[in-house]
C-alpha cells in the first residue's frame, strides 16, 4: 500500500536550510534583508548572520534628532550595537543664500560643461521651480531653527553621549564637515558654501558636542579625526583651549586614555560674533569684499588688512597617542 504524502498549500519558511538562508541573504541589500526577516517569524533571527551584520559596522549621524535616535536605538540592541565599529559625525551648515537669491532674482542658475571650461548662465525660472525653491528654503529654515533648539537644550550632546555609552567601544570616531544647499538628500563638500564663516562657526559647535559626549560617555575610542578630510574648515586653537576645562572637570581624561591616533585640523582665532562680521565687511572695498565671498581668504596669504583679520589660517595635526 503506496503511503500517502500530504504537501502544505502554505509552506513555512521555517523549514528552509540555514546555509540556504545564507545564501539568499549574501545577495541582498539591508532593505531588503530587512523585509525578508519580516517576511517570516522564524526567519528574523536567521537573517542576522555576517552580511546582515556589515551594514551596522559604520554609522552616519548629522546630530539631528532623527539620526540621533536612531544610532541610540542602534547601541541599545543586542546584538546590532556590538556590530558599530566606526561612528561619523558630520557637521551640517544650512546654506539658504543660493535659494534666497533664486526667489529673490526669480532666475535659476545652470551649469554647462564644454571642455576645458564651465558656463553658468542664469534662465528664468518657471514658477513650479520656484515653488520647489520655497519649500527646500523652508527645509533648510526649519533645520537650522532645529539645530539652535537642540543646542539650548544640550540635547544633541545628551543623546550623543547615551549612545557612545551603550556602545563602549569603537575603533573610529570622525568628524567632517558638510553643506546642504537645499537638494533634498544630497550633501556637498564644505568647499562648496558660498561663504565659510558659517562654515567653521558650525564646526566649533559641532567639535564641542563630540568631545562632551565623549567625556561624557567614557567611550573607549582608538582612532579620533576632527576636520581631517574637511576642506576649508578648522577648529580655532583659542576653541580647543577654551573647553579644556569642561573636559578637565568630566571624565575626557579617562576616555582619552584610549586613544591611539589622533588627527585634528587646527586654526587661528575665528570671529563668531555676527555683528563684528558684518561690521568688517561694511569696512570692506569692492575687491576685498569678491575676494571674501569667493573663499580665498582662508586658502592664500592676503596682504589686505580686512581679509587676514576676517580669515583664519590652518593646519592640520595628526599623530599618535602614546
Amino acid at each position: 500500500m503506496a503511503a500517502s504524502t500530504t504537501t502544505s498549500s502554505n509552506p513555512s519558511l521555517d523549514g528552509v536550510a540555514q546555509e540556504l538562508v545564507d545564501k539568499i541573504v549574501d545577495d541582498l541589500d539591508l532593505t531588503s534583508i530587512s523585509s525578508l526577516r519580516l517576511a517570516c517569524r522564524g526567519l528574523g533571527d536567521r537573517c542576522c548572520g555576517q552580511r546582515y551584520m556589515s551594514f551596522f559596522g559604520q554609522q552616519a549621524v548629522d546630530l539631528t534628532p532623527e539620526s540621533l535616535q536612531r544610532l541610540c536605538l542602534i547601541a541599545a540592541h543586542p546584538k546590532l550595537g556590538s556590530a558599530v565599529r566606526v561612528i561619523v559625525v558630520t557637521a551640517v551648515v544650512y546654506d539658504t543664500s543660493e535659494l534666497e537669491r533664486m526667489l529673490s532674482t526669480k532666475r535659476r542658475r545652470s551649469h554647462e560643461k564644454q571642455g576645458v571650461f564651465s558656463i553658468t548662465t542664469e534662465p528664468q525660472a518657471d514658477r513650479g521651480e520656484l515653488d520647489e525653491a520655497q519649500r527646500n528654503l523652508d527645509r533648510l529654515i526649519s533645520r537650522r531653527r532645529e539645530q539652535q533648539e537642540m543646542r539650548r537644550d544640550d540635547s544633541d550632546v545628551r543623546l550623543l553621549a547615551d549612545a557612545l555609552r551603550k556602545l563602549g567601544t569603537l575603533d573610529s570616531l570622525a568628524v567632517e564637515a558638510a553643506v546642504d544647499q537645499g537638494n533634498e538628500n544630497q550633501l556637498f563638500a564644505s568647499s562648496a558654501a558660498r561663504e565659510w564663516h558659517p562654515i567653521w562657526i558650525r564646526a566649533c559647535q559641532v567639535y564641542g558636542i563630540v568631545m562632551s559626549a565623549i567625556a561624557r560617555s567614557e567611550v573607549a575610542i582608538h582612532t579620533l579625526t576632527i576636520y581631517n578630510k574637511s576642506l576649508r574648515c578648522s577648529v580655532p586653537t583659542f576653541d580647543v583651549n577654551e573647553l579644556l576645562p569642561l573636559l578637565e572637570s568630566t571624565n575626557f581624561t579617562a576616555a582619552a586614555q584610549q586613544i591611539r591616533f589622533l588627527a585634528l585640523s587646527v586654526s587661528t582665532k575665528v570671529e563668531t560674533d555676527a555683528q563684528k562680521i558684518a561690521d568688517a565687511r561694511a569696512g570692506m572695498s569692492e575687491v576685498d569684499r569678491a575676494y571674501y565671498e569667493a573663499g580665498m581668504g582662508p586658502m592664500r596669504a592676503c596682504s589686505r588688512t580686512m581679509i587676514r583679520r576676517l580669515s583664519p589660517k590652518t593646519t592640520t595635526r595628526a599623530s599618535p597617542v602614546s
